[in-house]
């Protein structure tokens, strides 16, 4: 994660289960939530997954499409 100096705060709503589930998955990546959230979202391969998927409309044939978001998902 990039260590520039936080200025902005992102705040959303979750329930009991999904926050105790986000903290155990932080506590075995041995990572605060914050940190564990953030590397979930801003991750390489959810930027490549995120980018494959917004162009996907825009290919002539769904099958190239699926083939890109295959090759995502199979490394």
């Amino acid at each position: 994660m990039d260590q520039q100096t936080k200025k902005a705060q992102l705040q959303i709503r979750v329930t009991k289960t999904e926050k105790a589930a986000i903290h155990q998955a932080a506590t075995r990546a041995g990572m605060d939530m914050s940190a564990y959230v953030l590397s979930r979202v801003l991750s390489e391969v959810s930027a490549r997954f995120q980018n494959a998927w917004r162009s996907a409309p825009a290919l002539h044939r769904r099958v190239f499409a699926l083939a890109e978001l295959n090759s995502l998902l199979s490394s």
